[in-house]
């Protein structure tokens, strides 16, 4: 039978009956439908992955099952323009519909198209139950969120989503991300909201746009969640950390803590990408216990210079770092002889090696050497007061510490949702003993564990999140009474080792879910693989998930007055 001659609604495709496309089952002839779509595998079939053999034996050329069961919906986006050639005649069913790039259509302008029109019909936003935050859910309200917060996160994502093609491809070529995609988050405002509400009043003064079209006075710690969330959802780890954590921790010391005279112009440079810092604590004899750390800087004879001589390991873009914001010895041993200094890498003897980690050479991780580097006195120690840095580096590191720690938290859930969502269309597409291993009880009980760990892990973070926001307030309308109130150390800690234990929980659930995908980097669960290969990760960087633990627990003891200890009831 002739193929039918009218073309279907909405793109100029022929109309085939069933019959007709099962006649092309031969090797340079070979039709298959995938839902109610029409694919034209000739010339494809001498590539496809799994061989061309298996093709023909598809029953009447319908692959649809075949292909949900091996496949993941990103091989249809990325070959259904090149392969697609009509639609079967009444055939309705479809589970997903391509992805393609609108001809001139109208494009959903995420800073002005209604809210609720954004909700319903943004391409991007994931139609998997539990796939998105309870805020981004249609008919329900959220106490944190409104509506800018809606408009930032998909203005995140789409920017995101741009940017994936050519970050994957710097994580398969482990290459160092270059200069123009650094500008490019720099001059689309990506790192300044990375930094947070601090780094508004530079927003105001370089002229940076904001994802979403939102305001920099609208803009709270709720907007830099959501950021740090939607990083960690789409791009892939190495390049995630490459370009965000050395900043994001590197960066804020500068902003609060260094006095020198070139301090606009740097933190300029930096939050528009034409340089990069990063944070260099951790040396090879001490990483969680920051007091032991044995990098030195001895002052000449004249006080006027440090040499500086010592080993800082495991620093996140340290290979590309121009700045390196360092904890060093200047006094006796412990926390009372250690100060912060600010490191170029101009200074010389400031040499940088690759470490090879899991992430991949594209996070620039390094062990650097400062082989007596000679650094200035003058303007380069850093420390809450002006003039009296010396020997004051341990306060820096403890201030800084609660927002990158609360950042790896954020990350974390990004990932996590992933996770889940992935799980819960790979236990509806995946087959067992002829039934879906949504059908197995078991598989679905593993399944509610990570949801109900998940949502859980979602309110502790919003929760801590408005905390840091009212804290902000507070030292904003009183810095005398707030600045030294450090009351939400504890409760971050205690976040950070929550976030870590549900991911070492959604990491081996999912793993039992998905099976031999899990540890294969390609396929259906190469996200599952990806995060069972980095999720420890978390529970080491900004502190260790038992030092977390210990730290929430003694601050609250601490806290707990004696007075309060005597009026204590059951």
């Amino acid at each position: 039978m002739a193929a039918v001659a009218s073309t279907a609604s909405g793109g100029g495709l022929k109309v085939f009956t069933a019959d007709e496309v099962a006649k092309h089952n031969t090797f340079g002839d070979l039709w298959l439908i995938v839902d109610n779509k029409v694919y034209d595998v000739s010339k494809f079939a001498n590539v496809h992955p799994g061989g061309k053999h298996i093709l023909l034996d598809v029953p009447n050329n319908d692959a649809t099952e075949y292909f949900y069961a091996f496949h993941a919906t990103d091989v249809l986006d990325k070959y259904h323009k090149k392969l697609c050639i009509g639609t079967v005649e009444g055939k309705t069913e479809q589970i997903y519909e391509p992805k393609q790039k609108a001809k001139g259509g109208k494009k959903l302008d995420v800073a002005t198209a209604p809210a609720e029109q954004l909700l319903k019909e943004h391409p991007l936003l994931c139609r998997t139950p539990f796939g998105e935050p309870a805020s981004m859910k249609r008919f329900y309200a959220s106490p944190y969120h409104n509506e800018t917060h809606l408009r930032f996160r998909l203005g995140c994502r789409e920017f995101f989503h741009e940017m994936l093609p050519e970050a994957e491809e710097l994580e398969e070529s482990q290459d160092y991300i270059p200069n123009e995609i650094w500008e490019e988050f720099g001059k689309t405002g990506m790192f300044a909201c990375s930094i947070g509400v601090t780094a508004m009043p530079a927003v105001k003064k370089l002229g940076l746009p904001l994802p979403g079209g939102i305001k920099p006075e609208e803009f709270d710690f709720f907007h830099e969640q959501i950021l740090h969330e939607e990083a960690a959802r789409i791009l892939p780890p190495s390049f995630l950390d490459g370009i965000f954590a050395g900043f994001n921790i590197g960066l804020p010391p500068i902003m609060n803590f260094y006095h020198g005279p070139d301090k606009m112009e740097m933190i300029a440079n930096i939050l528009l990408g034409k340089k990069k810092v990063a944070l260099a604590i951790t040396g090879p004899e001490a990483g969680s216990d920051v007091a032991n750390h044995q990098c030195i800087a001895k002052f000449s004879e004249d006080k006027k210079t440090f040499t500086v001589r010592g080993l800082k390991k495991w620093i996140t873009g340290g290979c590309q770092a121009d700045y390196f914001v360092t904890a060093v010895r200047t006094g006796k041993p412990g926390l009372k002889g250690i100060s912060m200094l600010l490191i170029k890498r101009e200074d010389g003897n400031v040499l940088t090696k690759q470490l090879s980690t899991s992430y991949g050479k594209t996070a620039a991780t390094a062990l650097v050497q400062f082989e007596d580097a000679k650094v200035p006195v003058e303007g380069r120690l850093m420390g809450v007061k002006k003039g009296d840095e010396l020997n004051k580096g341990f306060q820096c590191i403890m201030l800084n510490f609660n927002h990158e720690r609360w950042m790896i938290c954020a990350n974390a859930l990004g990932m996590q949702r992933v996770v889940v969502s992935d799980c819960l269309q790979w236990l509806t597409q995946r087959k067992a003993f002829g039934r879906p291993l949504s059908d197995q009880p078991v598989l679905r009980f593993k399944f509610g564990q990570m949801v109900a760990a998940l949502e859980s892990l979602q309110s502790y973070m919003d929760h801590v999140t408005y905390q840091m926001k009212v804290y902000y307030d507070r030292v904003m309308s009183d810095p005398k009474t707030w600045k030294t109130r450090d009351y939400l150390a504890g409760e971050i800690g205690l976040l950070k080792y929550q976030t870590t234990r549900v991911s070492t929980l959604l990491a081996d659930n999912g793993c039992q879910i998905f099976g031999g995908r899990a540890v294969t980097r390609t396929g259906m669960g190469k996200k599952m693989e990806r995060f069972n290969r980095m999720y420890k990760i978390s529970s080491i960087y900004g502190g260790s998930e038992e030092i977390m633990a210990d730290l929430g627990v003694r601050q609250a003891l601490r806290e707990w007055t004696p007075e309060d200890k005597l009026k204590a009831k059951l």
